[in-house]
């Protein structure tokens, strides 16, 4: 074995048994506004509509106005958080709350964390947030509490490894609806996942 290769692999197997490293944190990019403001700027970018809302009663009515707004069914899947049960869902809306079906054309989560860098919800995977609610419908709803707005992609990773949560299964950063050009390079949205996403923003 040459003595340079010799010295990487003595560096290398120090380097595993003194255990992972933290080197300094880059420069972080600035916004260009207030974080919610910049938030909202990188949702149209991205090709999310969203709504601001102050209360309960006021979620409902944007779902409402959005289903209404494209012509949709008012048929609604709801995943299995306690906090979406409560909300006066009204009799004109068929709401479903549990497993969410490919069928499921409509569906309303909640999302664990938003960044205002990238205009991006970010879910956690869980009995009360499944993936597939994240993927399977046509127009994907998401509720982001004003409080879980971080400013950077580092600060929600900075805030999961300072909590006791135990670790999602999955985690996925989600910055719009899906789309693809493969096709006569023309964009084509709801290829892979949904072709509607829109934000309630709560707070």
């Amino acid at each position: 074995m040459s003595s340079a290769r010799s010295v990487i692999l003595q560096r290398l197997n120090s380097a595993s048994q003194s255990g992972p490293t933290h080197p300094g944190q880059a420069p972080l990019p600035a916004l260009d506004a207030e974080m919610l403001t910049h938030f909202k700027a990188k949702l149209v970018a991205n090709v999310i509509s969203f709504d601001e809302v102050t209360d309960d009663v006021a979620i409902v009515d944007a779902v409402i106005g959005f289903l209404s707004c494209h012509q949709l069914p008012l048929r609604l899947s709801v995943v299995a958080d306690p906090r979406l049960a409560t909300l006066p869902w009204p009799e004109q809306l068929e709401v479903t709350q549990g497993r969410i079906e490919a069928s499921d054309l409509n569906c309303l989560s909640i999302a664990a964390a938003a960044i205002a860098e990238t205009g991006s919800v970010v879910m956690q995977s869980g009995h009360d947030s499944p993936t597939e609610a994240n993927f399977l419908p046509d127009n994907f709803l998401c509720i982001v509490e004003r409080a879980t707005l971080l400013r950077h992609m580092e600060s929600y990773w900075q805030r999961w490894r300072e909590t006791d949560e135990t670790t999602p299964a999955v985690i996925n950063i989600i910055s719009g609806p899906s789309r693809t050009a493969d096709v006569e390079q023309t964009i084509q949205l709801g290829a892979h996942g949904p072709r509607r996403m829109h934000v309630i923003i709560k707070g």
